[in-house]
Formats: C-alpha cells, structure tokens, sequence
C-alpha cells in the first residue's frame, strides 16, 4: 500500500488536477473587511468542462492601537469550498500582538513563515512547487520586522491535544528572507527555510493520505498529503527572484525527507526523498496585462512529475481580474494531463 501510495502521489497532478474596506477607525481600534469571489470555467483530459467557485473567499481583521508602537490583532477568513460553493469553512484565524520595528506573533490557524519562502510562482491556479510545511491548524508564528533588507521567521506548530492521540505531535521551521534593490527598477529577492514535523499514525493513515492525494490541485497539496503517512519529515528550500522593471524570474528548489511509518496496514517503515524544483517568469506587458509561465518538476524515489503553466491575466478595473491560464502534467508511466481554465475574480 506505501508504495502505491507513493506512486499515487507522484502521478496524481497527470490525473487531476484587495483592497480593504475600512468599517470602523476610531480611538485606535481599525476593523477593515475584504474578500474575493472567484468563478472558473476548466477543462481537464479526463473530464468534460466544468463552471464553478474557485476559493471565493472574504476576510476580516482587526487592530488595536495599545500604545508606544505596540498593537493587538486578529485575523478570520471564511473560505466557500467546493464548485458548487457549497460549503462556507474558517480557513484561517488568528489573533496576537505587532511591535513596530520588531514583529508580530500570532496565535492560531494560519500560514506558517515558511509559506513566503518558494518564489516564482505567478499561476492562478496550477502552480507552485513546495517541500516545506506552510500551513497549520495551531501555529505559533513569528516574523520579524525588516532590517536593512533582511527579516526571518520562526513557528512551531501545536500538536494534538489529546496525548498520545493520533495527528501531528509537533513541529517547528525557521525562514530567512532578504531584498535588496539595486537600482530604481531592479530588486533581487533571496529566501530560505526549513521546517520539520512528528506525527502519531493513525490506524488508517494511508486511506486518509490516498483521499488527500486524490483530490489534491497541486504538487503542495500531494507532499502534505503523503505526511500524514510520515512518522517525521524534514524539508529545505531555497529560492530566488530577480526583477527588472516589467520582468520577474523566480527560481525555487527544495527537498524533503520522509519516513513513511508503519500503520495497522503496512508493518513496513519506509524512507521517501521528494525533490522540487520550480521556475517562473512574468512580464507585465502593461499596468493591467501581463502574462506569464512556468515549469516545475518533482521527483520521489524515483518517480517524476513534469509541470508546465502558461497563461495571462488581465486588470479590467483595479479590483477586477481575468486570466486564462494553459497547464500540462507528465508523470512517469502515465498519459498526461492538459488542463485549461479561464477565470474570472472580483475583489472588494
């Protein structure tokens, strides 16, 4: 079962695949709402044509002015999942404080630091390539001010509650980002990180992790998915991104190891080494179009997944945006996948 499991997760992606509006500002205390609502139109190899949400999402935060350059803050975003938006989750919350000139430290369901590491990534939708843990339900997440160009991260990630209890037991990562700007139009970004995580296996681990795999709309998700038949897992990345006025490119690389630990169903620990690695390019061809492409290719034990994004977007007004976005999907041992999506987002 590891095994198919493994090859499932590699060859999966061959099958599948704002401005805010201030509410209140006054005696320090500033509320501000936001959001998206997102429709795609796609079509896939091995599917027909589908019209539905794509992650419409709307967003709340809040901040308290306490005093001498510290300030409290929270944070919910209700996301509506499914094609048929049919479901309205918490995507995120989280609440902490802001020190100017310091950081912020928040508590709660949030990105980790390690989310900001990978770049070049331009896509809508079939894009990014990274081995790092950039999520979690209970994080402890720091991040710096910048000083002088250079800022880092720390988080560390709360395990289940209950002891012994089968999920994440803990985990941590460190980030390190730096920009520079070596002219009035050329910046270089550099950005590194490293992330690790325990967990207690449940008896049916692999059928979660198959799930997760199959529904998963890109290679992020398929790496999340095959750590939660992970006793431990330990990743890196490293990423670069150079701008010259309407150009970016952006390169990424990392790798990840994992013992696939041994379940009810498997007896058998196993290692599995994922590597990724992305490249991406965007030309801003005006204030309101550019387009954009990308290649990125993972290989696990053996395994390989190739990945190719072509596609542009284009500004009708500032809140505004459509795009149509080409993407192609080559696993070892199977057919590709061609996927074509044109999308339409309103922002407020």
């Amino acid at each position: 079962m590891k095994k198919t499991l493994v090859a499932l997760a590699v060859a999966a992606l061959a099958a599948t695949s704002a401005n805010a509006a201030v509410v209140y500002n006054q005696d320090g205390t500033k509320l501000d709402i936001n959001g998206s609502v997102r429709v795609l139109l796609n079509k896939n190899t091995k599917t027909r044509a589908n019209l539905g949400n794509d992650g419409s999402r709307i967003n709340f935060s809040a901040k308290q002015d306490l005093g001498n350059g510290l300030s409290a803050l929270g944070y919910v975003r209700l996301k509506i999942d499914g094609d048929n938006a049919s479901k309205l989750s918490v995507n995120k919350l989280y609440a902490g404080l802001g020190y100017d000139g310091v950081g912020t430290l928040t508590l709660g369901k949030q990105n980790t630091t390690a989310d900001d590491v990978a770049l070049g990534d331009y896509t809508y939708k079939w894009g990014g390539n990274s081995t790092l843990t950039t999520d979690g339900e209970k994080v402890a997440k720091f991040r710096s001010a910048d000083f002088a160009g250079f800022s880092f991260g720390a988080d560390y990630l709360v395990g289940n509650k209950e002891k012994g209890g089968a999920g994440l037991k803990q985990g941590y990562g460190v980030s390190a980002f730096y920009t520079a700007n070596f002219a009035d139009d050329v910046t270089l970004k550099a950005n590194a990180g490293y992330t690790t995580q325990k967990n207690i296996l449940a008896t049916d681990a692999d059928k979660q992790a198959e799930a997760k795999v199959k529904t998963a709309s890109d290679v992020n998700d398929i790496i999340n998915a095959v750590k939660l038949v992970s006793n431990k897992s330990k990743s890196w990345l490293v990423a670069t991104e150079l701008t010259s006025g309407p150009v970016s490119v952006g390169v990424s690389y990392g790798q990840a190891k994992l013992n696939l630990g041994a379940t009810v169903e498997n007896e058998i620990e196993e290692d599995l080494k994922v590597k990724a690695f992305l490249v991406g390019a965007n030309y801003k061809v005006t204030d309101a179009a550019r387009v954009y492409a990308q290649y990125n290719r993972t290989t696990a034990n053996g395994g390989k997944l190739n990945g190719y994004a072509l596609g542009t977007g284009y500004k009708l007004h500032k809140n505004v945006e459509t795009f149509l976005e080409v993407a192609r999907f080559k696993a070892s041992e199977h057919k590709a996948n061609n996927l074509v999506g044109v999308g339409f987002r309103v922002n407020f």
